[in-house]
């Protein structure tokens, strides 16, 4: 994910980029029309240490290739990759014969296949609890923090349509994954993200119909409307931090979300208004938050969804908004806060 290029996108040109004083990860700041505007990013886009936007290529040093996270040292040569940060390392081995493309992530790596389906396999210097759902998968530092995530994306058609991917995982031994990441319909390829765990600005989860008792609180993907494997699926979501993500800049003039679409559903969503406290952990279909009035309206601007959502910032308490179908048998493919490849991005111009 390249950062400037997805502002460019939403902006429509080339940003102005101005110093942060304030050396904040997650935004970058730029002038647009003589306004001091930030672009502030579901995940972290700049690096702990060296405050640098990361890279999305390898550097080639004496066969071996290297990328630096957000607070990761990533080294790939021949078909292991090693992730590492203060915490602990993962060892990844993509599978004999497996033809994949493996690209440096936010935190981690991407890895990318035309095959049927998508092998690897993991293991880590400590032993780990582990968190999955057959939709992703979450080694666990604490109870409600995870050390490392392995999320599927959605799987593209050779029609252009994005369907479910889903992981199969095996252990072997106290810290050893096996992984398969497969879909249900003959796709142009599979992805899955690995990434070492970073705290996110936005929270959010899926909650659907068929599992009324489950969420994927960190799945990568949600597939909001009707559909065969999940029955009718939502997503909630909530802004994190908010006052860090506004320190030094003043006082809002507007705020909008964007939010990540993918293929040919043209399903109309409604974004509507939570008025009681959920859990990205806990809340499910069976007991998620009763629906309020429409918030705000959605429009698509440059494969994004975009929201205004200026009053989730101005008022408290909020408990953020759920966005659902507003047609019977639609479905709208978008992405969640939890992908590292394709954050949500919060827009905020000042006064």
């Amino acid at each position: 994910m390249n950062a400037v290029k997805e502002i460019k996108k939403i902006s429509g040109k080339e940003p102005e980029i101005l110093t942060d004083e304030w050396r904040n990860q997650y935004r970058i700041l730029t002038c647009e029309n003589g306004t001091k505007t930030a672009y502030i990013f579901s995940v972290p886009v700049f690096a702990y240490d060296t405050y640098s936007l990361i890279s999305e290529e390898w550097e080639k040093i004496d066969g071996f290739r290297y990328s630096r996270g957000i607070n990761s040292k990533n080294v790939y040569k021949g078909r292991k990759i090693t992730l590492e940060n203060f915490i602990d390392f993962a060892e990844i081995r993509t599978g004999k014969g497996q033809d994949c493309v493996v690209k440096p992530g936010m935190n981690g790596i991407n890895i990318f296949s035309d095959s049927s389906e998508l092998c690897f396999e993991l293991k880590t210097g400590y032993p780990y609890p582990v968190k999955e759902n057959g939709l992703s998968f979450a080694l666990m530092e604490a109870k409600h923090l995870p050390f490392l995530t392995v999320t599927p994306f959605l799987s593209e058609t050779r029609d252009g349509r994005f369907v479910p991917a889903f992981i199969d995982t095996r252990e072997w031994g106290e810290r050893g994954y096996s992984f398969r990441i497969y879909s249900g319909e003959k796709q142009v390829r599979l992805s899955a993200e690995i990434n070492l765990y970073l705290p996110k600005t936005v929270f959010d989860t899926t909650v659907e119909a068929e599992n009324p008792d489950r969420n994927n609180v960190y799945g990568s993907y949600a597939l909001i409307g009707k559909t065969d494997r999940f029955g009718e699926q939502r997503l909630l979501l909530r802004l994190n931090n908010t006052e860090v993500m506004l320190n030094g800049l003043g006082n809002v003039l507007k705020a909008e979300l964007y939010i990540p679409k993918f293929g040919i559903y043209k399903g109309e969503l409604g974004a509507y208004k939570i008025s009681e406290p959920w859990c990205t952990f806990n809340t499910c279909w069976s007991d998620m938050p009763a629906l309020g009035r429409e918030a705000t309206a959605l429009t698509e601007v440059n494969g994004y969804l975009k929201a205004d959502i200026t009053g989730m910032l101005c008022f408290h308490p909020n408990y953020g908004i759920i966005l659902k179908s507003k047609e019977k048998n639609s479905l709208c493919a978008v992405s969640t806060a939890d992908s590292c490849d394709h954050p949500l991005i919060i827009k905020i111009q000042y006064e």
